[in-house]
This record gives structure tokens, C-alpha cells and sequence, in this order.
């Protein structure tokens, strides 16, 4: 889950990280 009180940029890096997990080649 995202956290309301998280920034955009914190967004962006968890997502960052999350697609680096499921796309480690990328």
C-alpha cells in the first residue's frame, strides 16, 4: 500500500524500487 502522507517523489521512488524487484533486468 502507498502511504497519503508519502510525496510524490517517495511515490515514485517505491514504485521505482518495486519495478527494479519484478524487472531486475531493467
Amino acid at each position: 500500500g502507498i502511504d497519503p502522507t508519502c510525496t510524490a517523489s517517495e511515490v515514485k521512488k517505491a514504485y521505482r524500487k518495486a519495478a527494479l524487484k519484478h524487472h531486475p533486468d531493467k
